[in-house]
């Protein structure tokens, strides 16, 4: 086994020499490396949002949002088992289309509904839909890396529905939510 050890090291080692020119082709990468602070940038947040524009402008986009729907249900039917709290004040982070919006637009102790994603033709995909909700949501273009325009303690209940994974520096986006 040893000796078939060194044989692969000899191989991986010279792999890029037998390349040679075309290691950038072989190797492309769609996400960045570049060191900001100590946090290293895994994901290009502006690709990201150009490719979910890209998305959200195909006329059958919705169609592919079974997932996102499900989890948003599952997760607001959770809040039905917090009792005795009302979540008057709730943000939205990464909201995609509005998911979360669907399932507790209509709650009863609710007053303010704020979605924010980096996302435009994302965010406003479903704006037609708003006037069905009890709630007129609030539409924000907002990047959940930077600088948001929200104040401490003013909400009731920040969720996020399948859009974390895709932020850089996850530590200190979760200090933010716990901020607001």
């Amino acid at each position: 086994t040893n000796k078939g050890m060194q044989h692969t090291r000899r191989v991986v080692s010279s792999f890029p020499q037998i390349c040679g020119r075309y290691n950038s082709i072989l190797f492309r990468s769609y996400s960045t490396r570049q060191e900001s602070g100590n946090v290293q940038m895994v994901f290009d947040r502006k690709i990201k949002t150009m490719q979910r524009n890209a998305a959200a402008s195909a006329p059958n986009s919705s169609e592919y949002d079974y997932i996102k729907s499900e989890i948003a249900a599952r997760l607001c039917d959770r809040l039905n088992d917090v009792l005795n709290h009302k979540f008057e004040n709730v943000l939205d982070l990464g909201c995609d289309s509005g998911h979360i919006l669907k399932h507790i637009g209509n709650r009863p102790d609710l007053k303010t509904f704020i979605m924010a994603d980096p996302a435009e033709q994302v965010l406003n995909r479903d704006k037609h839909l708003d006037s069905q909700y009890a709630v007129k949501p609030q539409r924000m273009v907002v990047d959940e890396e930077g600088k948001l325009p929200f104040s401490d303690g003013q909400f009731d209940l920040v969720m996020s529905n399948l859009s974390m994974h895709w932020i850089n520096d996850l530590p200190d986006f979760s200090n933010k939510c716990v901020e607001f």
